[in-house]
């Protein structure tokens, strides 16, 4: 993984070493993925791997736990003010816009401190998709990431390469804030200590 360590200015490897530290962290919801992957055909395809529920979800609630982009920022256009929650902004203001609150808005998503994939279940992943008002880890409207489709599906992938074949630990008896950094607004969890075994 130290490869994953020299790209982590970037979401996907941030957020792959996160749900790594959440998976050991959480034990039974790793119990859960892989029981769920050990139902996948040894030579599972694209589809297959789209198609696990559980892997989904573990990966949506990594992505709302330790957001890999935790704030965005917008400016007002220049050429006009715009009104935000009933105040005027002047042309040209800078905007915060901070997603790690909203995923962690106890009001919308219950007992939001506890890692639980299941929150996802039921409709609600239908219900907050990528870019909602309460679940937007790759930004929202028309400056959304474009590589989304492809940064989820590689992270499907390599979480089920990796779950299916080894024993991971991340991070085990490690608080994930230790040792981070940020750049280009990316949180980049460093130091987390990752062991695999067969």
């Amino acid at each position: 993984l130290e490869l994953i360590d020299s790209v982590l200015s970037s979401p996907v490897p941030s957020t792959l070493v996160t749900a790594a530290w959440c998976l050991t962290n959480f034990p039974d919801e790793a119990v859960k993925l892989r029981t769920a992957l050990a139902q996948l055909p040894p030579e599972a395809g694209a589809a297959e791997v789209e198609g696990c529920v559980q892997l989904d979800h573990v990966l949506r609630e990594a992505m709302r736990y330790h957001a890999a982009v935790p704030l965005f920022d917008r400016r007002v256009l220049t050429d006009r003010s715009a009104t935000l929650g009933g105040l005027t902004l002047p042309p040209n203001t800078r905007v915060f816009i901070c997603n790690w609150l909203l995923h962690a808005d106890p009001a919308h998503w219950p007992a939001p401190e506890r890692f639980n994939p299941d929150r996802w279940g039921n409709g609600v992943a239908q219900a907050n998709p990528l870019g909602s008002g309460h679940f937007f880890p790759f930004g929202r409207g028309p400056r959304m990431c474009m590589g989304m489709a492809l940064a989820m599906f590689t992270m499907k992938s390599f979480l089920a390469t990796l779950y299916r074949s080894y024993s991971v630990e991340a991070g085990k008896g490690q608080r994930y804030d230790d040792g981070q950094d940020y750049f280009f607004g990316v949180r980049i969890p460093r130091g987390i200590k990752v062991r695999l075994s067969r």
